[in-house]
């Protein structure tokens, strides 16, 4: 028996400013459920979608196990950060203040 993954297609549903943010994209049903997941825990707007590349900073998958892991801080300060108006939200973990 193999492995499966599902797709989604992943579109801007707004932003605090109005504009499309990305373009629509082509991600896996994990980080599309990531991005859903973060949006609920942390309160934020239903109109509000993470860009893939954001996505990528605050999920990790554990290979092999089927899990995925939200930091649910680097989300938040994401968010933030775009909320903010810092436009081009910093995209490395490296870039977040600790």
């Amino acid at each position: 028996m193999g492995w499966t993954i599902n797709f989604a297609r992943h579109h801007c549903h707004g932003s605090p400013y109005g504009r499309q943010r990305f373009e629509t994209t082509l991600i896996c049903g994990d980080c599309n459920s990531a991005d859903g997941a973060a949006k609920k825990k942390l309160g934020l707007p239903a109109q509000w979608s993470s860009s893939p590349t954001e996505i990528r900073e605050f999920t990790r998958c554990v290979a092999g196990s089927g899990r995925t892991v939200i930091d649910y801080e680097v989300a938040r300060a994401i968010y933030d950060m775009e909320v903010a108006g810092y436009g081009e939200v910093v995209t490395s973990r490296r870039g977040l203040a600790a």
